[in-house]
């Protein structure tokens, strides 16, 4: 029986691990994404009133 709950624990370890990655990887694509969509409205020449993060600009400077 102390087998199981070992081999359990291991993959339950395992399963959170993965779960995370996944997140991260998600995180991470997302941010992507949004300098992307950030440096399409910058590129295209058009004037966009909403640039996103411009609200957040004081966190930026340290």
């Amino acid at each position: 029986m102390c087998h199981y709950k070992q081999a359990y624990l291991e993959a339950e370890k395992i399963v959170i691990y993965i779960r995370e990655q996944a997140k991260q990887r998600q995180v991470k694509q997302q941010f992507k994404l949004k300098i992307k969509s950030i440096k399409h409205r910058i590129n295209s020449g058009k004037d966009y009133a909403y640039i996103p993060y411009a609200k957040n600009k004081k966190y930026w400077e340290d």
